[in-house]
């Protein structure tokens, strides 16, 4: 049994507008993290000085780099890979996650409003 529908039905069935602005919206996301990730890893010894906090820095930014190969993307999950990595507590990943967090929170605002997150000048960051 077969029913047919004018393409307009199926198409408002569809929300076929809803799905073109998710589209874009995931594509501006994918965009800015593989940015973020790029300005994270050229200025991690800037953003965090302590070594182990660098190392943890890394593992992340290396989680975000091969984002798409991770198949379970749950809390629990990250802080294992991280600590396999490093080696470090979950206290130590739990404090380099929250600056990374604020981080995140700050470039994507300062991304969406058109600025250039790659000119930063890291050591006024805290200041902006």
């Amino acid at each position: 049994y077969k029913r047919s529908h004018s393409i307009d039905v199926i198409d408002a069935e569809r929300m076929i507008i809803n799905e073109v602005v998710r589209h874009d919206i995931l594509e501006e996301k994918r965009d800015f993290i593989d940015l973020f990730t790029s300005v994270l890893e050229k200025n991690l010894s800037i953003i965090f000085t302590k070594n182990r906090d660098i190392q943890v820095a890394d593992a992340i930014v290396y989680l975000f780099r091969t984002r798409e190969n991770i198949e379970n993307y749950n809390k629990k999950a990250i802080y294992i890979l991280v600590r396999e990595r490093t080696g470090v507590s979950s206290q130590h990943i739990t404090s380099v996650i929250n600056k990374i967090k604020t981080i995140y929170v700050k470039l994507y605002k300062m991304y969406k409003d058109g600025y250039d997150i790659e000119k930063i000048n890291w050591y006024e960051f805290d200041k902006i």
